[in-house]
């Protein structure tokens, strides 16, 4: 039998979602907005940064992206494991918190490394920076495909019957 609409506790823990990933992008998406307005401003390079620094700072960044994109797909699996109708409500929270939250990760370091190549002048003039932006991108394309919905649930919800 399936339910018509999901319980008082499933909608808040649904809203409460919600609420949390649009506030993990928004946090990104504000730190990105300040390092881009203070590199736009900023003036000559510093001493002590170079090109090379700064190129260190991207392959850093794009290890810490494919790692936190990798790890999404590995955990994925073993928290939906321990999915049961019990503590379904609890884990489907820590489900999409957890997977939001890797990708949080490389998209306030991409801040970090804007606001670093800004303040030492580099920004306005070093097209690679921009790459900084794609884990913001990715975080927030995987809060769009983790967004929670009640259709989701119940498809878990189901999902899970059947396995039993």
């Amino acid at each position: 039998m399936m339910d018509a609409a999901p319980k008082a506790s499933e909608a808040e823990c649904i809203r409460t979602l919600r609420i949390i990933l649009i506030a993990l992008c928004m946090g990104q998406a504000l730190f990105l907005a300040v390092a881009l307005f203070i590199g736009q401003s900023s003036g000559d390079a510093g001493e002590g940064f170079s090109m090379e620094k700064h190129q260190l700072f991207l392959i850093l960044l794009g290890a810490l992206t494919l790692i936190t994109l990798s790890s999404r797909q590995v955990l994925s699996p073993i928290l939906r494991k321990n999915m049961n109708e019990e503590n379904l409500v609890t884990t489907y929270q820590m489900y999409a918190i957890v997977r939001a939250a890797l990708l949080e990760g490389p998209g306030l370091f991409g801040g970090v490394v804007l606001l670093i190549t800004g303040l030492n002048g580099l920004f306005p003039q070093e097209p690679l920076s921009w790459v900084c932006m794609l884990p913001f991108v990715f975080s927030v394309m995987g809060a769009a495909q983790d967004w929670p919905s009640e259709d989701k649930y119940r498809m878990l919800r189901e999902e899970l019957k059947r396995a039993a």
